[in-house]
């Protein structure tokens, strides 16, 4: 089985090294998994349904990769149901 490329864009890692909170909209069950900046807004496009958390789980770990931590120091404070997001970043 192929993994999906993972495609961030180059803005993306000095937006989040800045901020300890991140606001995202999210797209789930998309083709790709991609984190851009649109507008001064965090967009992401997940593989995972919008299930059962899988979602969820994908954005975490999408943040996580982009932010050079591990998914245990991202969690997601809001949103869980939403296409709107807010996560938080533990740089600890």
């Amino acid at each position: 089985m192929a993994r999906t490329p993972v495609i961030i864009d180059a803005a993306v890692g000095d937006y989040l090294s800045a901020r300890t909170l991140v606001a995202v909209r999210v797209t789930p069950g998309a083709t790709q998994l991609r984190l851009w900046l649109d507008a001064d807004e965090l967009r992401a496009t997940v593989t995972a349904p919008a299930d059962n958390g899988a979602a969820n789980s994908a954005v975490v770990a999408l943040i996580a990769t982009a932010s050079g931590v591990p998914k245990s120091h991202v969690t997601l404070m809001s949103g869980h149901r939403s296409r709107h997001k807010r996560l938080a970043i533990d740089r600890r």
